[in-house]
């Protein structure tokens, strides 16, 4: 006897229903009894995140935990008070200013009477430059930023800083000087950076045509990651010196890693330079125009970096960078050890 269709139909359904609901378990399958379980061994959470956000940017939700979705493809990063930083909306005060410039003279001085030239540059956020992609709803709230302030008290009063606004800006006409869907500047800023800071020190830098250019192809930025998205990948052209230096890493206890060039030319100057990851590029662009360089990173964990490798090291240079929404730890640096 053949089955009816609506016997047919009822198996249907109760087939349908059975698969999904082994479906819905999936996830359960691999969970212990432990709360905490459900983060780590939750079956296809990335998946299902992924899925999630990707939804929301079809949609076009812009507001995501730690970035912002602009136009035209701009990501940008919105915590560690950057959008503040873009908006004016955490000015410094009269008292901030004259501790950084106090702090910054005296270290600037005590090293010039040893013979070391010390650069203090700050690398403005992609928001400072790029600020037009953002939705027109974040307001700029305030006359100044902090770097506008900072920058312009310290040329009047003490030891200036390195602006590096004004050529990212010029640049940014003719060549994309920060990515997109990354927090950092790309080769072609880094390049720009390089060049001001060079020059700066009394140092002349290579010309563009003297990098090969070097295509790492599409990859997924660090915005595009925190998005939880895998769609917004972004071509990515290396800028690499041709250039013989040797490079070695030094793993430290506190799991940070120092990096060292050295050059085989003994008449160039020796540099300590400490850095954020916008520095990171600049590496192989700085190598050739010194004959070592101690490269310190800032962080580990929560803590900031001090001032000893300079005396350990005794270099012609010193360097210090910050990008722009870490200017408050710029004063952590530079002040005097015992009053941190």
């Amino acid at each position: 006897m053949n089955p009816t269709p609506s016997r047919l139909a009822r198996g249907y359904q109760l087939a349908f229903s059975v698969a999904f609901f082994i479906i819905l378990l999936l996830p359960l399958r691999r969970l212990t009894l432990s709360p905490g379980d459900l983060e780590a061994n939750f079956f296809g959470r990335a998946w299902l995140i992924q899925e999630f956000n990707l939804a929301r940017v079809a949609l076009g939700d812009r507001v995501f935990p730690k970035t912002i979705v602009g136009d035209e493809g701009w990501v940008f990063y919105r915590a560690e008070k950057s959008l503040d930083d873009y908006q004016n909306a955490i000015p410094l005060s009269e008292t901030d200013l004259t501790e950084i410039q106090t702090n910054l003279d005296a270290l600037a001085s005590a090293y010039a009477a040893r013979g070391i030239q010390l650069l203090v540059v700050i690398v403005p956020d992609k928001a400072t430059i790029y600020g037009d992609y953002l939705p027109p709803e974040i307001p700029i709230l305030g006359a100044e930023s902090r770097l506008d302030q900072l920058t312009a008290y310290l040329a009047a009063h003490g030891t200036p800083l390195l602006d590096l606004r004004p050529a990212l800006r010029a640049a940014r006409e003719t060549q994309q000087v920060y990515f997109k869907t990354d927090t950092h500047w790309n080769d072609y800023g880094a390049y720009v950076g390089y060049t001001e800071m060079l020059r700066a020190l009394g140092l002349e830098p290579f010309p563009l045509d003297a990098f090969d250019v070097k295509s790492a192809g599409l990859k997924l930025l660090d915005l595009s990651r925190n998005m939880g998205t895998n769609i917004l990948e972004e071509r990515i052209d290396l800028l690499a010196p041709d250039d013989a230096v040797r490079y070695r890493k030094l793993p430290l206890a506190d799991g940070r890693n120092l990096t060292l060039t050295y050059h085989e030319d003994q008449s160039l100057p020796r540099a300590v330079i400490y850095h954020d990851s916008f520095f990171f590029q600049l590496i192989p662009m700085f190598a050739p125009h010194f004959r070592q360089i101690t490269f310190i990173p800032h962080y580990t964990g929560g803590e900031i970096w001090n001032l000893d490798w300079v005396e350990e090291e005794q270099p012609d240079i010193v360097i210090i960078e910050f990008a722009e929404r870490y200017l408050a730890d710029l004063a952590r640096l530079v002040k005097p050890r015992e009053v941190r």
